[in-house]
Formats: C-alpha cells, sequence, structure tokens
C-alpha cells in the first residue's frame, strides 16, 4: 500500500513542462551563464523557459518554431539605441565625457602627440562642448596641441567631430568645399 501512495504523490506533484509559445531550434544561442552557446530556446509570454535540449521538452501543437539555420542568439540583450561599432571603439580611446574645458582637451591632445609618431592620427570620443559653456570648439583650439598629427574627436552623441587643420587638410575640405546636401 505504500508504494501505491508514494507513486500517487509523485504523479500528484508532476506538473507537465509548459508548452513554448516559441522554439528556437537550429541557433548559437548564448546565454551569459553559459560557457558554449546552445542550440535550443523555448519562450513564453516573452521570457525564455529553458535551454539547450530541455526547451524541446516544452513544445506544444500550438508552439511556433523557428529554425535560425545557425543564426547567433542573444537573449535578453535589449539594444534602445546603442551604436555598438562606438561602443567598441570607445574601449580603444580616450573617453573625454567627463572633460571640462578645451584647455584640458588640448593638454591630452599635446600629450598624446608627444608620444606618438609624426602623422599617427589622435582619436579620442565623448567631447561634450555642454561641459564647458556650450559654445563648439574649432580645429584652431586643435592646432597647436598637434601641428604634425590629424586628430578626430567625436562628440558624446557620435553626431559631431571635432578635428583639426591638418584632418581637414587629408580629407580635402577647405573653405572651398561646399557644403553637403
Amino acid at each position: 500500500m505504500l508504494p501505491i501512495v508514494f507513486l500517487a504523490a509523485l504523479a500528484a506533484g508532476a506538473q507537465p513542462a509548459a508548452e513554448a509559445d516559441l522554439l528556437v531550434v537550429n541557433a548559437r544561442i548564448y546565454a551569459t551563464a553559459r560557457a558554449k552557446p546552445v542550440s535550443a530556446m523555448a519562450v513564453k509570454d516573452g521570457r525564455v523557459l529553458a535551454l539547450g535540449e530541455a526547451a524541446l521538452q516544452h513544445a506544444g501543437p500550438a508552439t511556433k518554431r523557428l529554425d535560425l539555420a545557425g543564426a547567433a542568439v542573444f537573449p535578453s540583450f535589449i539594444d534602445s539605441h546603442a551604436h555598438m561599432r562606438g561602443l567598441g571603439a570607445l574601449l580603444e580611446s580616450r573617453d573625454l565625457r567627463n572633460v571640462k574645458s578645451v584647455a584640458e582637451i588640448a593638454a591630452y591632445v599635446k600629450e598624446r602627440a608627444a608620444a606618438a609618431p609624426k602623422g599617427e592620427w589622435i582619436v579620442a570620443r565623448n567631447w561634450d562642448q555642454t561641459n564647458w559653456g556650450g559654445a563648439f570648439p574649432s580645429a584652431k583650439d586643435l592646432d597647436s596641441a598637434a601641428p604634425d598629427h590629424p586628430v578626430f574627436l567625436s562628440r558624446v552623441d557620435g553626431h559631431a567631430a571635432w578635428v583639426n587643420s591638418l584632418a581637414l587638410k587629408l580629407a580635402g575640405i577647405d573653405d572651398r568645399t561646399p557644403d553637403p546636401p
């Protein structure tokens, strides 16, 4: 009798796998908690139910199956408006976000120019003229700091660049260059 009660208790406690709304298969799914990618993912109500082989148990008759033919998937990676190339470039260049003056940036450029071979580009990111009163800087602000180096500094939003005269010359831009359409 005890074995029957035990089996009945097990059966009563066993829950069927929740049926997924979506089953992603044949993918390279990178989850932060896993060292290697898995090939399947079950999703219900916009949330990941299971990854890997366990995801297949959540397939039901109404589950939509999506074969990604080996494409990469990053669950929960949300990019509302990031420029991924720029985020990567940030790791390779000086972040000027907290600089409080044109003079401070010019000093940084001068220091970089002194350490770099003549003609090497000096690149940095994230200057913000609102940190020093709102006036946009000019090429002249950088010319004396790096006369033998082209300088390219992108603004914090990525929609403007601050360059010196040598960078403009190398780009073929002068006072006769027409404004772009």
